[in-house]
């Protein structure tokens, strides 16, 4: 058997792994820069160091393998702030709809802000006037300032009006915001429940849509039960998905084709959550039985098309092939939309038509990236949790990409 020696060095080891961790997961964030978004401020490849205690050190929320998602959550805690999150610091988060990918852009917005964009000016309503914010000294416009009148380059978040570089004024939700089911189904604001359902998920809420009912061509009806909303969506889970085995399969010479792995994880997700009745809010008025099929992905392709060239491959249905499948609610007019999803959608287990008024636990922030034409951020997937909050990088110490060292500070 093995010795008293061998034991206690492996208790040692495992001591040290676990503190290891711990320092990782609350104290200090070591995070490669994976895309452009932050250029020229901070480049792709560069070996970030955050602090992670500056807006209050928040302890593991997960235990499991290291760039694996095997794991299980913990209950966790925040600790007090040093400092509060303002205007133009450059933060990293959570990703709202993947919490395990870390973004770093710049905060915008605080909680409580009203702001607007104007031909890429960021304003922000202070003592009854519009103040603008200055652009940071790195920050860019590669493909130059689109007009307030230009169609969107892609689709913007459901609650904001415009393109990328003009959006029409929005408050920053905050922590004591009512939200009135009652005020936006009299509006008869289909797009705000989209904002709606994605905020009250990302404050801690269970969200499903119930008695939802098809009708074929044929008046034959089928009845789904409900539909279970989540912020988690597969094609954001397939950026970094695998990542460990494919770096394995490298070093061992195997070739990845990575576009493949990516269709065919989105792919089995989708069909997984489909199964369980399982979609994202901004998905909530999709022909072809939820199958993605009028929602436009980052590619500008129909998701359906792109992972389920084949219907009959999803389900063995005849009916599904039929085109006409439409929603007896979203077939006649966008009022009977509103009426379904007020009658119909519950929070935890409480239909919004007798809950009238949901008031929001948490504080939330809007992000941008300083380079504006090519940042995945808050214009396009909402607004991030004072949760999802980790800290802010203090400096870079090297470049991956050029493999060089880059020491420098983040403004």
């Amino acid at each position: 058997m093995f010795s008293k020696k061998f034991k206690k060095e492996i208790k040692i080891l495992i001591v040290l792994v676990i503190v290891a961790f711990t320092v990782k997961g609350s104290i200090v964030e070591v995070y490669v820069v994976p895309t452009g978004s932050m250029e020229k401020e901070i480049l792709v490849g560069d070996l970030l160091f955050g602090n992670k205690w500056i807006y209050g050190m928040r302890t593991p929320t997960w235990l499991g393998i290291p760039y694996t998602r095997l794991g299980f959550d913990l209950p966790w805690t925040r600790l007090p702030e040093f400092k509060e999150l303002r205007r133009g610091d450059v933060t990293i988060f959570e990703y709202p709809r993947d919490p395990f990918q870390k973004y770093v852009k710049r905060c915008i917005g605080v909680p409580r802000d009203t702001i607007k964009i104007e031909s890429g000016n960021i304003l922000y309503l202070k003592n009854g006037s519009y103040r603008e914010m200055p652009l940071p000294e790195n920050a860019q416009f590669i493909k130059g300032i689109l007009k307030s009148s230009d169609p969107p380059t892609r689709p913007l978040y459901p609650l904001f009006d415009g393109n990328k570089d003009n959006i029409k004024e929005f408050v920053v939700p905050f922590k004591g915001m009512q939200i009135d089911f009652k005020e936006n189904y009299q509006n008869n604001n289909n797009v705000s429940w989209v904002h709606i359902i994605s905020l009250l998920l990302q404050d801690g809420n269970t969200v499903e849509l119930e008695n939802e009912i098809f009708v074929l061509d044929d008046t034959t009806t089928i009845e789904t039960g409900y539909r279970k909303f989540t912020m988690i969506d597969p094609e954001d889970i397939a950026q970094t998905a695998g990542i460990l085995k494919n770096k394995i399969k490298s070093l061992v010479g195997i070739k990845v084709d990575k576009i493949n792995e990516f269709n065919n994880y989105v792919r089995e997700a989708m069909r997984d959550n489909l199964k369980k009745n399982i979609y994202n809010p901004w998905k909530i008025e999709i022909d072809q039985l939820g199958i993605y099929g009028n929602e436009f992905n980052r590619f500008g392709q129909r998701r359906f098309e792109r992972y389920f060239p084949n219907k009959k491959s999803l389900f063995n249905h005849d009916w599904i092939n039929k085109k006409s499948l439409v929603h007896y609610k979203t077939a006649d007019t966008l009022s009977n939309t509103n009426d379904f999803i007020y009658n119909n959608l519950k929070v935890n287990g409480m239909n919004i038509s007798e809950l009238n008024i949901y008031t929001l636990k948490y504080d939330y922030y809007f992000m941008m990236g300083d380079n504006r034409d090519n940042s995945s951020d808050s214009r396009f997937w909402g607004f991030v949790n004072e949760k999802q909050i980790l800290g802010t990088p203090i400096f870079s110490l090297f470049n991956l990409s050029e493999f060089k060292p880059n020491l420098k500070l983040v403004n």
